[in-house]
């Protein structure tokens, strides 16, 4: 073999080797890259109250009085969504037994998404377990749990040719009339004033 002819095998060789690692690099980084970018998400995001209370409770960790103002400033906004609930509940049991049976379960399922939002309602005995004794904790779940008790979602199967397609009906339409009505706009209004979300 000439030695030319050795000399262009030795380089495309090492042409071919270096193409090779950078598409192995390539590949790596495209299969990390979203991994990481989703696993700092576990350090870095907008935390909320009840974020900082079960660090607080749990771990002690955070300013103890700076906390403890915080939340109780948070319940004073809240304290609105509680009345109109109790409000409602008065209102249920003045009214006949359609009435209430018509708006029970509503109810129930409204309290059930608040609480999840929220944490537990003032006065009432702290649930076992650690997840349900506080609200969300991070600003992105909030918004979604938020979304939750904004809309139900049902499904309008009206076009038989195509599946049902999911539909989001304001749940303030089932209260419509009540005076649990204003309730969903004040949520709406005041959301981050009940969960201070903070870097």
């Amino acid at each position: 073999m000439e030695l030319r002819t050795r000399k262009v095998l030795d380089r495309s060789f090492s042409v071919i080797g270096l193409i090779a690692i950078l598409l192995m690099a390539a590949s790596l980084v495209t299969m990390l890259a979203p991994i990481f970018s989703r696993g700092i998400g576990a350090f870095i995001f907008y935390s909320t109250v009840e974020h900082r209370k079960l660090m607080l409770d749990k771990f002690d960790r955070g300013d103890r009085s700076k906390i403890e103002a915080e939340a109780a400033e948070v319940s004073l906004n809240r304290e609105p969504l509680y009345k109109m609930i109790e409000d409602f509940k008065n209102e249920q049991e003045e009214n006949r037994y359609e009435y209430q049976r018509r708006y029970r379960g509503e109810l129930r399922e409204l309290k059930d998404l608040l609480h999840e939002l929220l944490g537990p309602f003032p006065g009432e005995q702290p649930p076992v377990l650690i997840r349900d004794q506080y609200g969300q904790t991070r600003w992105d779940q909030a918004k979604t749990k938020l979304n939750h008790i904004l809309f139900i979602e049902e499904y309008d199967y009206s076009d038989s040719s195509q599946m049902g397609k999911k539909v989001l009906v304001p749940r303030k339409e089932v209260f419509q009339g009540t005076s649990l009505e204003p309730f969903f706009d004040e949520l709406e209004a005041n959301i981050k004033k009940m969960l201070r979300p903070r870097f």
